[in-house]
């Protein structure tokens, strides 16, 4: 439970430190790139250490039945990892120009992976 609060009193500080009012709309919070970059930099870490975690349970089960859904799971990493890569270069502009549709896109194959991940674990479980 101790681990829980400090990531609740981490992110009430990033929030407190990237100066956002408590009734910000999403045009103010869209309109501030340092914002978005900061927090696209945040949710980047968070998708690598999701990466990891997975592959790491991965690497736990060598073979078996549950295998394909974590599989299908740490691809999906990669996928979002993609997305929040050319959505972060929106902001940013330097590897190339991207549509907001291609983000989405990508987003979309993104949750249709893991909810495929996540049905063939559950049906493996069930």
């Amino acid at each position: 439970m101790s681990k829980l609060r400090a990531i609740m009193s981490l992110c009430g500080c990033f929030v407190l430190l990237t100066n956002v009012q408590a009734g910000a709309g999403l045009d103010e919070v869209v309109d501030r790139p340092a914002l978005m970059i900061t927090l696209n930099v945040l949710l980047l870490l968070f998708i690598l250490a999701g990466f990891f975690l997975s592959s790491r349970i991965r690497s736990f089960l060598r073979g078996g039945e549950l295998i394909l859904g974590w599989f299908l799971i740490l691809v999906s990493f990669i996928f979002l990892f993609f997305a929040q890569v050319l959505e972060f270069d929106r902001y940013i502009h330097v590897l190339f120009d991207v549509s907001l549709t291609a983000v989405y896109l990508v987003k979309l194959l993104w949750i249709m992976i893991l909810v495929l991940g996540i049905y063939f674990i559950q049906k493996v479980m069930s």
